[in-house]
């Protein structure tokens, strides 16, 4: 930052001093001078256009490997992240009782039916999981994994609860077969196997 300051500094004295030595030449002179700095100055613009292009390039490329080579989150964690960004975004329905914060499970509940009901939707959704899938069978993602996931993200934020919840389940003591059935039961009245 600095040293852009003193640039601008510098670039702003010798366009003074330019232009002072301008107005002392005759006027076929002083023309051609006006046009040499003005050429002077437009290629100065483009070449700092240009390095700050690349620099920008050389930023994101770097944070996209260090994205890569970052040590890999849990899905509970990513899921954690992800259920406030998706309620910023108003990706989540509203809930009539507003006190009582979503839980994740809760979210995929909605998220099943919603992938029950839209198939456009389910498949988003599921093609982020096969993507999830490639990268854990893989050790890791790429860097076009990492651009195909920053065009679906709100895609991979829910396809993370639904891990997320998903994992949480496999895990717990309590959770089995039936006692996922019944607890469907009681959500909801009509369940069609099948």
């Amino acid at each position: 930052m600095r040293d852009n300051l003193d640039l601008v500094g510098r670039r702003m004295r010798e366009q003074r001093n330019a232009i002072a030595a301008e107005s002392r030449l005759p006027p076929k002179e002083k023309e051609q001078a006006v046009r040499d700095r003005m050429r002077k100055e437009s290629e100065q613009r483009l070449d700092d256009l240009r390095d700050k292009m690349r620099l920008d390039a050389q930023r994101r490329d770097l944070r996209t490997h260090e994205a890569i080579q970052s040590p890999k989150w849990d899905a509970a964690l990513v899921a954690s992240h992800t259920l406030p960004w998706l309620r910023q975004h108003g990706h989540l329905p509203s809930s009539s009782d507003t006190t009582a914060p979503e839980t994740p499970r809760a979210v995929v509940g909605g998220l099943l039916h919603r992938m029950l009901l839209d198939g456009a939707f389910a498949d988003d959704v599921a093609s982020v999981l096969g993507a999830w899938k490639a990268w854990a069978d893989n050790g890791g993602m790429r860097k076009s994994d990492l651009e195909a996931l920053r065009e679906a993200r709100t895609s991979f934020a829910l396809a993370s609860l639904l891990v997320a919840v998903i994992r949480d389940a496999g895990v717990a003591t309590e959770g089995g077969l039936a006692v996922d059935l019944q607890e469907c039961l009681g959500m909801w009245r009509q369940v069609r196997l099948g």
